[in-house]
């Protein structure tokens, strides 16, 4: 049985390494049909990540949280400090048309998920 969970595993883990190089074989469309299938991968990643976030995290937030308040100002806090990043961002890359500032600030999101993630461990 601990044989057959440990292929799972790693069969999981080889299939989910995989599909990150699926952004590779993007680059071989043209560029008008890359943007139609960006903007629906990125339309479904928005709504794949707020579906988790929404149905399954802030939830289990509520159990493991001493008070419902002190969630709720957590969770609205961590919305309120990534709007003024957001905002930050586009007033300093205002100039510059070429940088599109939402790819710094998926960069300054992950650092902090990779930091939360590295104390809770």
């Amino acid at each position: 049985m601990e044989i057959n969970n440990a292929l799972y595993a790693i069969l999981s883990a080889c299939f989910v390494s995989a599909l990150s190089f699926v952004g590779v074989f993007l680059l071989y469309f043209k560029s008008n049909k890359l943007s139609v299938i960006l903007n629906l991968l990125i339309c479904f990643a928005i709504g794949t990540l707020l579906g988790n976030a929404f149905f399954q995290l802030v939830p289990e937030s509520y159990f493991h949280m001493e008070s419902a308040r002190l969630t709720s100002w957590l969770i609205l806090g961590g919305f309120f400090v990534f709007f003024i990043l957001e905002q930050l961002l586009h007033i300093s890359h205002k100039n510059k048309k070429a940088i599109k500032p939402y790819g710094y600030l998926s960069l300054y999101a992950d650092g902090i998920h990779n930091f939360v993630d590295g104390i809770q461990h």
